[in-house]
Order: C-alpha cells, then structure tokens, then sequence
C-alpha cells in the first residue's frame, strides 16, 4: 500500500488530534448524548483489561483506537464525562485525549480510575497547546520526469518481493487495528489452498514475511466485518512447519511490474504531487489472489482507508498481455469503468484494458531530519496507467539506501 510519509508523520506528531470523517458504514443503530459534564482534564488509567476495549467517535459509528495499546502503562486525560442513549438504554462514557490534546474518541467508564498509572514510567502534564494548531494546506511534493533509460537502470534496483503459492488450507491470526492505526486485534483469517500471496524468505532468519493487505476482501472479510482496518506492513511467520506450505511461484500475469504492488490511485500527476497530504478519490487494488478492488475515499481522511473494504471486488479469470497492455477478463462488469463485452456467456464476459503509458516519474532524495537524527529519504518512482478508461498513478517503490 501507499506510504504517505508527510501524513503519517502528522498523524504521529498529534497521534489522532485533527478533524476525522466517518469512512464506514454504521455498525449500530443510532447512539445519542444526553447529557455532558466538561471536567478539567484529569488523567486515568486502565486498571482491568480481558478483552478489546475499543474507543469510539461521538456517534459511535467508528472504532477510533483499541486500548489495549495504551494498557497497562500509559494514561489517558478524562476532558468530559456524557452519557449516551441507545435501544432505550443510557450509558456513561468518558471522553479521552492524549497529553498532549490528541482525541481518543468515547469509551466506556468501567475499568478506569483516577490518576497517573502506576506502572508507567512518567507523569505528563496535560498541554493541547500542539492540538489547537491551524491545520496545514496540502503540501505539494517535487517530482521529476525519467527517460525510459534512466527508469530502466532504477528498476533493477528497486526491491521487491516473491510470489508464493499455499499448498494447504491455512488459518493465521492476522492484526486488524481501528482508524488510527493504534492498537490491533488478531483475528483467525483463513487462506485456502491454492492461494497467490506476495512475500518474503528472511535468509538471516526463521521468519517467513506475508503481505497480507494485498490479499482480497474475500478472504479478509473477518476483520472488516469488526470494523477494522489492516495496518501498514503484514504477517510474519515463524512456525517451520506452516513456512513449508508456501512454494515459490511466478510472478501472476495479472500483477503489473517494476515493483508495482497491484495499487492504484486516481488522479494522475497532480494527485502524485499531493499524495503526502491528500487521498485519491478512487483507489483501486489487483490482489495477489486475483481480484480488481475499487475504494472510494475522501481526500481530507487518513491514508488508513486505503485498507478498508472495498466497495467493489470482482475476480479476475484470465489475462492476456499485449504490448504494455494487460487486458483482464471478468465475469461482471467493474462498476464506473470502461469494460468491453466480448462474449455474451460464460466466465470471460467482460474485459478489462490496464495500459501501462510508460510515462515514469522520480521524487528526488533529500536529506531530512526527525528527533534530532538525520536520515537521506531515497529516490521513489511512480507510473501513470489507464486503468478502464481511466488515470492513475502506481508507485514502483524506492531504491534501497545501500545501493548508490
């Protein structure tokens, strides 16, 4: 998936201060205040912990954060007190933030008590000072046009991973976490035999790594089902006997190259240019298993819902490569993109055209500096496509920092 690093380093600077837009559908009828009691912000802690405890936005459609990220050693800042009406029943709720101003959403009251935790390690004063800064104008990032030739020399350094096969039904217990990408849940996530899925041998190691978030809806269904998101990165396996079920394979027909992870954001070179700080109003994933997945996001929300569950997600039965062009065969028509019928039966019914216009661009390295520790950002290249008669960009991925 994309990494907007200009975002994710904001999210992490005000943890998930910010205005915030539902992106999924209710998963309860409707919560309503009461009443509400401001309270001067009054740090608690999570004194009991047996399951996910999640907090929730004001109309407690979406789940915000799962606590257990901060327990047992972290506290929380208690700013109001409300209680909320549903199905005839009212609830207290406390209403947290960070130290620092971040909103951590609503969250039952049973289970906190008053004061610093005793198992941390330092007690913070309560400044929103940061959290009440103006937010920033969408920032526009330099990018640079490459010959044929000079893409041609990048794309053999550029990193990349295996394709694998599963020779066996397998359940693995995957982390899904909330909006803000803090805290996770695992849930058993099953991949059938037969199974295409992108990954990585660790030659200095046991460890077996996955990306799972390039898997489709399908097979994903459990965590979005809970409202959850798949967070950045993926699955490492250190079972010996479940690494066995993995044989490599070739890279599938219908997953582009150059480094391509199969994902696709609208809006060509200008949404390349601000995809540090604004989202893509359509983005669209080929998973490794074989399916073409359309998401519909709104550009001011957070890079998270690149993983959320599409809203579309139609298999892929052949492809046939000419040229730069994959044309891939479904058996329905993909929702708002050009398809051509080409029979009128069967599971190849409809056909659709992704051309590669080798049209390639490179964000220049730059020096930077965080915490005090400098670091060099690499070289990263981007494609433009036409995805169903339609632009997008893809990133290729970067160069790694070893290599000149």
């Amino acid at each position: 998936m994309l990494k907007l690093g200009v975002k994710v380093v904001a999210a992490l600077a005000l943890f998930v201060g910010g205005g915030m837009l539902t992106t999924t559908t209710a998963q309860a009828s409707a919560y309503k205040i009461t009443s509400s009691e401001d309270i001067t912000p009054t740090p608690y802690y999570l004194t009991r912990y047996t399951k996910p405890r999640y907090a929730w936005d004001k109309t407690h459609t979406k789940k915000m954060m799962v606590l257990n990220f901060l327990y047992p050693y972290d506290d929380e800042y208690v700013v109001q007190k409300v209680t909320m009406r549903h199905n005839g029943k009212e609830t207290a709720y406390f209403h947290l933030k960070t130290y620092y101003g971040g909103d951590l959403g609503y969250v039952t009251t049973e289970g906190f008590k008053q004061g610093y935790n005793p198992q941390g390690d330092e007690q913070i004063p309560f400044d929103d000072s940061r959290a009440n800064r103006p937010a920033s104008e969408p920032h526009r990032q330099m990018i640079n046009p490459t010959t044929k030739k000079e893409f041609a020399k990048a794309a053999k350094q550029i990193g990349g991973y295996d394709f694998y096969k599963t020779t066996k039904k397998m359940t693995f217990n995957v982390p899904f976490t909330a909006y803000t990408g803090f805290g996770d849940v695992k849930i058993p996530i099953t991949i059938p035999a037969g199974t295409l899925i992108q990954g990585e041998a660790n030659a200095g190691g046991p460890a077996f790594f996955l990306s799972a978030g390039l898997l489709s809806q399908k097979i994903l269904n459990p965590g979005y089902r809970e409202g959850l998101w798949l967070p950045e990165g993926g699955l490492s396996i250190y079972n010996r006997k479940k690494m066995k079920n993995f044989k490599r394979v070739k890279r599938p027909a219908y997953f582009p190259k150059n480094g391509s992870t199969g994902d696709f954001y609208s809006g060509g070179m200008t949404a390349m240019q601000y995809r540090g700080s604004l989202l893509s109003k359509q983005s669209v994933q080929i998973t490794t298993d074989g399916y073409v997945e359309v998401r519909q996001n709104n550009p001011k929300d957070d890079a998270i819902v690149y993983s959320s569950k599409p809203a579309t997600s139609v298999k892929i039965k052949r492809t046939r490569i000419k040229g730069h062009t994959r044309y891939l065969y479904l058996a329905k028509k993909l929702k708002g993109f050009k398809t051509t019928k080409v029979r009128y039966k069967g599971k190849h019914q409809y056909r659709l055209a992704l051309v590669n216009l080798q049209d390639t661009y490179e964000t220049p390295p730059y020096d930077s500096e965080y915490d005090d520790m400098p670091y060099t950002v690499p070289s990263s290249y981007f494609g433009i496509m036409h995805l169903g008669g339609k632009k997008f960009y893809t990133p290729y991925g970067s160069i790694p920092y070893d290599l000149p």
